[in-house]
């Protein structure tokens, strides 16, 4: 690829070399160093409905407004951080982290339309994606259903969450 703004070629030759040595490598258990970023920006990514929310009732004016809306942000750049975080980590490639990112999404937009028709089991059947290469297949189930029980919980909590404003 092209070479980012102010990116030096050589950063970019030793990034492609540990992408290439990563790509090759399956594994049957999560790493550690790699697990915390993972667990955290694919934890916080299915609550759309949370961030949405935020937004919605951003509308407004004064104090509350910019607080919505700045927790919002605040949570779109931890999701960064932590997906920066993990790549840094030289264990999962780009690739494998946007897949995981990608089905992050897919349980997200399940949960929404779980809350949208007030039924959890929608966050539990959300589809999962192709196993990415560098995840063996139990360690990819697992991943699904846990963020798939994710999704339900956010769905659970966004019904309490609703239940104690009315």
């Amino acid at each position: 690829g092209q070479p980012a703004a102010g990116e030096a070629p050589e950063a970019l030759a030793e990034e492609e070399a540990w992408e290439a040595e990563a790509a090759g490598t399956c594994h049957s258990k999560l790493p550690r160093r790699v697990a915390e970023d993972v667990k955290w920006f694919t934890w916080m990514e299915p609550d759309l409905e949370g961030r949405e929310r935020k937004l919605a009732t951003a509308a407004g004016t004064g104090v509350e407004r910019e607080a919505r809306i700045s927790q919002a942000q605040g949570d779109a750049e931890r999701i960064h951080m932590h997906f920066a975080g993990a790549y840094q980590k030289q264990i999962l490639t780009r690739r494998t982290l946007q897949h995981v990112k990608r089905q992050a999404e897919v349980v997200g937009g399940a949960t929404l339309i779980a809350l949208r028709d007030g039924k959890w089991l929608s966050a539990a059947r959300a589809e999962a994606l192709e196993r990415p290469s560098q995840l063996e297949d139990c360690l990819w189930e697992d991943f699904v259903v846990a963020l798939r029980s994710a999704g339900v919980a956010i769905f659970f909590m966004a019904r309490q969450s609703t239940k104690r404003k009315a």
